[in-house]
């Protein structure tokens, strides 16, 4: 089992490789910025998800679920381009991040 201090330097490692800063907002009453890794996703994630991508250009999100409220539904800002995220996959046992798939808003 990890102790406090491990899980504290394991987050901190976590948290500083996350370099892009996004506006996200939900409902338009609530508007933040979280820090988040924004990446291709792969075959499998596309296969998966294909249903809800259809033809729009999705991407994944990497986020601390402990410092960021992102949520399925939310709207993120991201190239001055707004993307809806879709699915949020939750951290496991631990793991320090969560992924979320988000789609450019047409």
């Amino acid at each position: 089992m990890l102790s406090s201090k491990e899980i504290a330097s394991m987050s901190a490692v976590v948290a500083s490789s996350l370099d892009v800063t996004l506006t996200v907002s939900r409902d338009t009453s609530k508007v933040f910025t979280a820090q988040v890794n924004v990446y291709r996703p792969t075959a499998p994630q596309l296969a998966t998800y294909a249903g809800v991508i259809g033809t729009k250009e999705a991407l994944m999100l990497r986020f601390m679920s402990a410092t960021s409220d992102i949520k399925e539904g939310d709207t993120v800002t991201y190239r001055s381009e707004n993307w809806e995220v879709q699915s949020v996959k939750a951290a496991d046992s631990y793991t320090f991040a969560s992924d979320a798939l988000m789609t450019i808003i047409s």
